[in-house]
């Protein structure tokens, strides 16, 4: 059986995309930490613009402070940028916003780093841009900042592209919040990690274990075989989606939400992800598995 949650003992709700004063945020770095404190986060990264917002001397709050920063980088194929969130063990000196985005992403994870390509829609990137980088760890499907101002925080799609293409990325909800207006607590992660350290919480995000929300909660995944199990808090609909058509879906029957669903694999999946939906609309998605191997 293969948990697709991740079996580390040790539960974080985590946003790991956002900006204090050290860059282009409203909230000074010990205000934004106190904020999602108040809102009951387990862990949290300050990825401020081209620095590294020192985390020392903050109070924690309790909660797990992961080191970050927000990279841009050059060569997008219509002259665009790439954002590079970089959490975890960064590089004394951080790369020019002029080298090219796959290179600052090679550095970045040279260093240790976890590297997202943040808001590829917003960015303007396009497929072929995503899997230009090829030392990325995965790709936010959910920027909450971008889907409010703009309604290009979604990239669900090229999330899907990349990976029918081979691209072995998970993905990533995040707030990207800057407190200019209501942008905090829209997307997080929830990791599995081995124990409550910021160094266990990046491994978990290099290995997959957690799953991504903008609502919903994400109980139990697991796959036995060609059987899927879910269980989750009340939704909508309960989906165990694949490349194209490989779809299987439950919807609820207007009188009692659904908590769990079971699916049977047709068996010629390339790869498989779990997403469940609310009666807003909200979603959360697991780590995409691979059948085969």
């Amino acid at each position: 059986m293969v948990n697709l949650l991740g079996d580390g003992p040790v539960r974080l709700r985590a946003n790991l995309h956002g900006h204090t004063t050290g860059s282009d945020g409203r909230l000074a770095p010990q205000a934004y930490v106190d904020w999602y404190a108040g809102r009951h986060y387990d862990a949290l990264a300050i990825t401020d613009h081209n620095v590294v917002t020192d985390l020392e001397g903050l109070d924690d709050r309790g909660m797990v402070l992961i080191p970050g920063t927000e990279v841009t980088a050059s060569g997008a194929e219509f002259g665009g940028q790439y954002h590079l969130v970089s959490l975890g063990p960064l590089p004394p000196t951080l790369p020019p916003v002029t080298t090219p985005g796959a290179e600052s992403a090679r550095l970045l994870t040279g260093a240790g780093a976890v590297v997202v390509v943040a808001h590829p829609h917003w960015s303007g990137l396009t497929g072929a841009d995503l899997l230009a980088i090829d030392a990325a760890t995965g790709v936010e499907i959910w920027n909450g900042g971008t889907v409010l101002d703009s309604e290009k925080g979604v990239a669900v799609a090229a999330w899907d592209e990349a990976l029918r293409r081979g691209r072995r990325l998970w993905g990533f909800a995040t707030d990207d919040a800057h407190f200019r207006f209501p942008d905090g607590a829209l997307g997080w992660v929830v990791l599995h990690a081995a124990e409550r350290t910021a160094p266990a919480a990046v491994a978990a995000l290099h290995h997959g274990h957690f799953y991504c929300s903008a609502g919903p909660e994400l109980r139990a995944v697991d796959i036995d075989g060609r059987t899927v199990t879910v269980s989750c808090s009340p939704c909508a609909a309960i989906y165990c989606l694949g490349f194209a058509g490989r779809n299987q879906y439950r919807i609820w029957d207007q009188a009692t939400p659904l908590v769990m669903a079971e699916f049977t694999l047709r068996g010629d999946e390339p790869w498989v992800r779990v997403q469940v939906t609310d009666r807003q609309g909200r979603s959360a998605w697991t780590q995409p598995i691979w059948p085969a191997g």
